[in-house]
């Protein structure tokens, strides 16, 4: 008899030929935070294997490295390339936790991760499935973080942004939706009465005179009139 298992938080269906279990998922504040605000992404604190129970380690993206078991012990290890194609995978129980990449539920049958959204390739670096919006993100739909992936991350498989710019003093963390980088600092986004702001050379977006947009999430300063407009 086939049995199909529902794991919690952006887990799909997994079906096997073996009497059916069931895996248990304690989640918490993710990256943002919040619960689930960077949708699920550094947020797993623990999964239940029967009566077993292990532990995720992470880096500083949100990709699980590593898991433990109740003593400590290391059962499995994980390297990644930027664009989340798994490089080694090592431990006895390596091929049997799902939460991989970006704490994304991994298929090991057809080495797929579930975004919600959309289905992710590593191999191809790539969407499966394009982009709900069309062309308004972009004129590839199956682009994976503006091909950016050192830079960008994508929580539900709907829109990327910028995780960290690079100053003369190291990485700096901000969040797109509230400051935007202009002339080398990072500006408050909202109206002001000031001049013309261009975006700084390492983000993408529109600048005053273009009439292209390279991606659902501008990042730029428009003027019109006496206001400029950060978005």
């Amino acid at each position: 008899m086939t049995a199909g298992i529902w794991s919690p938080r952006q887990s799909p269906p997994t079906i096997n030929h073996q009497p059916p279990t069931t895996n248990h998922y304690v989640w918490g504040c993710d990256l943002s935070g919040s619960m689930q605000g960077a949708g699920g992404v550094g947020g797993l604190l623990a999964v239940q294997m029967g009566s077993a129970w292990y532990f995720p380690f992470y880096d500083n993206n949100g990709n699980i490295t590593a898991y433990a078991d109740e003593t400590g012990a290391i059962v499995a290890e994980y390297t990644y390339d930027a664009f989340g194609r798994t490089i080694s995978s090592t431990g006895l129980l390596a091929d049997t936790f799902r939460h991989r990449f970006s704490t994304k539920y991994y298929d090991t049958e057809t080495d797929f991760y579930y975004y919600s959204y959309r289905f992710y390739a590593p191999e191809l670096m790539r969407w499966l499935n394009r982009d709900p919006i069309e062309e308004q993100g972009g004129k590839n739909v199956y682009c994976f973080v503006g091909n950016r992936a050192l830079v960008n991350s994508d929580k539900l498989g709907l829109w990327w942004k910028t995780q960290n710019v690079t100053k003369s003093y190291g990485p700096v963390a901000y969040s797109r939706s509230e400051y935007c980088c202009c002339d080398g600092e990072l500006k408050k986004k909202g109206k002001q009465k000031t001049g013309i702001r261009r975006c700084c050379e390492w983000d993408r977006g529109i600048e005053v005179g273009s009439i292209e947009m390279e991606g659902k999430l501008s990042h730029c300063w428009l003027e019109f009139g006496d206001n400029a407009f950060g978005f």
